[in-house]
Formats: C-alpha cells, structure tokens, sequence
C-alpha cells in the first residue's frame, strides 16, 4: 500500500469527523429523517475511497469483510462521540444507514471494473 493512496480516505475521514463534531447543527428545512441520507452518502464514499486504497483493483472478499467491519466500528464510534457534543447524540439510526452507506460504497467498488496495471493503456 502506498501513502498516496491514502489522502483521499483521510481527508475524506477528517471531513466526517468535522461535521459530526459541530454543535448544534442547522437543519436547513430539511425533511424529518434526511439526516440518514447523509450518513448514507457519506459513509458510501467513506467505504470506497478505504477499498480503493486498501486494494487499487477489485478488492477481494477478505479485504472488503476487513473495510466494511473497520467502516462499522468508526461508525459506532463516531456516533458514541457524538453523545458528548452539544446539539448532538447518539442514534442507533444514524449507525444503520453508516452501516447501510458502507454496504454501498463497497457494492460500488465491486462493480468498478479492474484498474489497468501500469504501463498498459
């Protein structure tokens, strides 16, 4: 694995952590349970960018069973922080559609065809 491949995870996980540390956050008019959209996108994109980064072509299963458990924990445990926010808390709700989005971050890897090998075009 190379570092590189890591920036985009990273930036992508200190975004999350950002957002999920803002106190009290404006709703903006949003529909009652729009929020789980969110936790789903986000946590979608959150799962690819770690597969693509774990294995740059098609991950194997074992890989993805290790990055879907790794997504699940950091959602239990972003949503565990939130409980000491203001404005914030805990939802087993919110951590079903991070589980949910991860499920489909990784379904949208799996069906990304396998990169090129280098030097190949």
């Amino acid at each position: 694995m190379t570092r590189a491949r890591w920036i985009a995870p990273t930036l992508w996980a200190l975004l999350m952590e950002l957002l999920t540390s803002w106190p009290n956050p404006p709703s903006f008019g949003a529909p009652n349970g729009f929020d789980k959209f969110a936790h789903f996108g986000l946590y979608a994109v959150f799962a690819f960018l770690v597969a693509r980064a774990v294995e740059p072509g098609r991950p194997s299963l074992r890989a993805s069973v290790v990055v879907f458990a790794a997504i699940c924990i950091w959602g239990a445990v972003d949503e565990w922080h939130q409980k000491f926010i203001d404005g914030r808390g805990a939802s087993v709700a919110d951590w079903t559609a991070d589980v949910a989005g991860a499920l489909g971050g990784l379904a949208f890897r799996w069906t990304r065809p396998r990169r090129l090998t280098a030097g190949t075009a």
